[in-house]
């Protein structure tokens, strides 16, 4: 893995990164960062750029699930 040091043990899986950005749900060889907490490709991890796309995607999604149980909103889309 050359992109991220904490990139390690290594899965079959969804990436996390693909499947946020680009809607990719197709199976691959995954690894699992330390630092971010997701299932990432072999492309993303290398992909700084995406990397943060996701984390800030993933972050919204917390924020609108938090928002949602909160206040009840269950007639209001989740951003998907």
């Amino acid at each position: 893995m050359a992109g991220c040091k904490d990139c390690g043990e290594k899965a079959q899986g969804v990436c996390d990164a693909c499947r946020l950005v680009d809607g990719d749900n197709k199976a691959k060889t995954v690894y699992y960062c330390k630092t971010c907490g997701a299932y990432l490709c072999s492309d993303c991890s290398d992909n700084w750029s995406k990397r943060t796309q996701a984390a800030s995607i993933n972050l919204v999604h917390k924020i609108q699930k938090y928002w949602h149980l909160k206040f009840g909103k269950k007639n209001e889309p989740i951003i998907s």
